[in-house]
């Protein structure tokens, strides 16, 4: 397999199967069904195309596959294997990187985020759509990422996945 190749893998988790996708820099992608716009806690959409070109190797990538299950059922905290956050806005990857300083267990606000990207608070909701563009669901973990009121907010894999996530870590909402 040439090295500049895109792989890609299936990892079923207790949230269901979320589509992984490696490149030669790292994980590029984590993402699980889309929701339905008619039901948005309903997880039973369509599952994510793989990149065009790329190629299914489950062998080859069934560890970064089992740290995902991982994550999802709290059998660990951290995720081993680089990310690749390239190609998107600087924006956008400025609020993943902040994401992944939010502790587990923990909560952050939207205009929490903000501010500390520098932002101030009134981008809260350019972190939201930041949140909502996430390639990275479960590992860049916007599902820690509330509304300032304590509302979950949104989540692209449906609210009920974001409250299991945050159930997994100890964290109770309304």
């Amino acid at each position: 397999m040439p090295s500049n190749m895109l792989r890609w893998t299936v990892a079923d988790t207790a949230v269901g199967p979320a589509l992984v996708v490696v490149g030669p820099a790292g994980v590029r992608e984590v993402r699980l069904r889309e929701t339905l716009p008619s039901a948005p806690d309903a997880t039973d959409g369509a599952m994510p195309e793989p990149p065009l070109g790329s190629v299914r190797d489950d062998a080859g990538l069934a560890d970064v596959a089992a740290a995902v299950r991982d994550l999802v059922r709290g059998a660990r905290r951290d995720f081993p294997f680089p990310l690749d956050l390239s190609g998107h806005a600087s924006f956008y990857r400025r609020v993943w990187e902040e994401l992944l300083h939010i502790p587990w267990g923990t909560t952050a606000t939207y205009g929490e985020i903000a501010r500390r990207v520098g932002s101030g608070p009134q981008a809260s909701r350019a972190v939201g759509q930041a949140c909502g563009r996430n390639p990275l669901a479960i590992v860049v973990p916007c599902h820690r990422v509330l509304a300032a009121n304590g509302a979950l907010g949104g989540y692209g894999g449906g609210l009920q996945v974001k409250r299991r996530l945050l159930a997994v870590e100890g964290v109770s909402v309304a």
